[in-house]
């Protein structure tokens, strides 16, 4: 009822309405890493499609439609390895329909990638009414024939309020609103580091021959396999050569039992049976971390060689030794912490080599059997 005379009347005979409506001019829009951006990892010279960023837009009280986008790496060292390493970015978002599409950019001489997409219409990038929607950005990496440098890391970041305002661009699909990099909620988000290496070894774990998890006899402790993650032109290197620190895989020992009980462990290639590599390891008591072996460097076998996509599986065998107590254990154990694992790229022998960084290395940690004495 409509009171011409303004005079004071409660809706539905009550002071307190039931429904609040607000009305607002236009909505807003935030901008957030996303709960399923790629975590850290390796990559090589010449992968492509390798997701690197995941973005997470979320619009609140209208529906937004993307239009430009600007990404960028973070430093002058990061500008510097981005551009000689990113041949391309590919941009996956979802339109208003739904459907996932691509736009791809190239790097800029100030190591950044711009998408402008007003002309797409109905296939902007599309973010609905009080929802989200992520934005995926994916490499393909130079080959050496096109530059790569390699042994290098960077991020590709969302650049936002720190940069220029027209580095960013929303329109409000019910509004007309424009929001650019100025506005709240569009702020600088990182994404996730990234190593780039001409070839880097991943690893996967295999289970050891039959023969059962009691320490005693000669066992196999530990078996795996090694892929060249590289292009066929790269080849991964574990060797000795003029300088003994140019390749290793350092496995902890974590085992109890009796002082002074040497043990020799044997590396074996499981597709030629040659020995590979050699240690002595030293079990002690009270179960703690005792020794770490190398294998590669400077022991009595062979160099490893494997060429960028192919595998060596490698297994190791051990004869037990002064386990005298049940209960007593034993395991192999390569651990995903820094400088666990070294490798040479393509090189002479006199290289220094590459160490590992923690958690970068792929399927890592890896665990040999658990081994246990019984029936004393």
């Amino acid at each position: 009822t409509i009171n011409a005379g303004a005079t004071s009347v409660a809706p539905n005979g009550t002071t307190v309405p039931n429904v609040d409506v607000g009305v607002t001019s236009a909505g807003s829009l935030a901008v957030a890493a996303a709960p399923g951006t790629p975590t850290v990892k390796s990559i090589y010279w010449g992968q492509t499609g390798a997701e690197v960023s995941r973005f997470r837009f979320t619009a609140t009280n209208e529906a937004f439609y993307l239009e430009d986008l600007t990404f960028e790496a973070t430093d002058a060292t990061e500008v510097t390895d981005f551009k000689a390493n990113v041949k391309k970015v590919t941009m996956s978002y979802k339109n208003q329909a739904g459907t996932t599409l691509t736009a791809i950019s190239l790097p800029t001489s100030t190591g950044s990638v711009s998408f402008g997409l007003s002309g797409l219409g109905v296939n902007r990038p599309y973010v609905a009414k009080d929802s989200s929607m992520d934005v995926s950005l994916s490499y393909e990496l130079k080959t050496r024939a096109e530059g790569a440098t390699g042994d290098v890391a960077f991020s590709l970041d969302f650049d936002g309020g720190a940069g220029p305002v027209t580095d960013f661009k929303a329109i409000g699909a019910g509004s007309g609103t424009t929001l650019d990099a100025a506005d709240d909620g569009i702020v600088d988000t990182a994404g996730t580091n990234h190593y780039v290496y001409r070839v880097f070894p991943k690893f996967t774990n295999l289970s050891a021959s039959s023969g059962g998890n009691a320490i005693g006899g000669n066992k196999e402790v530990v078996r795996f396999t090694i892929t060249a993650m590289g292009l066929p032109d790269s080849k991964l290197f574990f060797d000795g050569g003029v300088n003994v620190a140019s390749g290793s895989i350092l496995f902890d020992v974590v085992a109890s039992g009796q002082t002074n009980s040497n043990m020799t462990l044997e590396f074996y290639g499981a597709d030629d049976n040659l020995v590979y590599g050699t240690d002595t390891l030293i079990a002690a008591q009270g179960g703690a971390a005792v020794a770490s072996l190398s294998f590669g460097t400077s022991l009595t076998g062979r160099d490893l060689e494997i060429s960028g996509g192919e595998s060596k599986t490698i297994y190791a065998i051990t004869t037990f030794a002064n386990f005298a107590t049940n209960g007593d254990s034993f395991q192999l154990v390569l651990r995903d912490e820094a400088a666990q694992v070294r490798w040479v790229a393509n090189s002479d022998l006199n290289d220094d080599g590459t160490d590992n960084i923690a958690n970068a290395l792929q399927l890592l940690p890896l665990n040999g059997t658990s081994f246990v004495t019984t029936g004393l």
